[in-house]
């Protein structure tokens, strides 16, 4: 199994927007994302994964 490497993107504007209308009062998730941003990115774990191999699974599910 192997990893492609790939950044998580910034969240759509959109739904910022629908999340700060949903949560009024502010919700601990979203809060914890902003005060820490991104905790944890593929590169940091690319050398537990072999370069040759069927990819790995990555924060981001294509063809969902």
């Amino acid at each position: 199994m192997s990893l492609r490497l790939s950044s998580i993107p910034d969240i759509p504007e959109d739904t910022v927007l629908i999340a700060k209308q949903v949560f009024r009062k502010g919700n601990p998730i979203i809060q914890m994302r902003d005060m820490l941003g991104t905790v944890f990115t593929d590169d940091q774990f690319a050398d537990l994964y072999p370069i040759n191999g069927q990819p790995a699974y990555s924060h981001k599910f294509e063809g969902f």
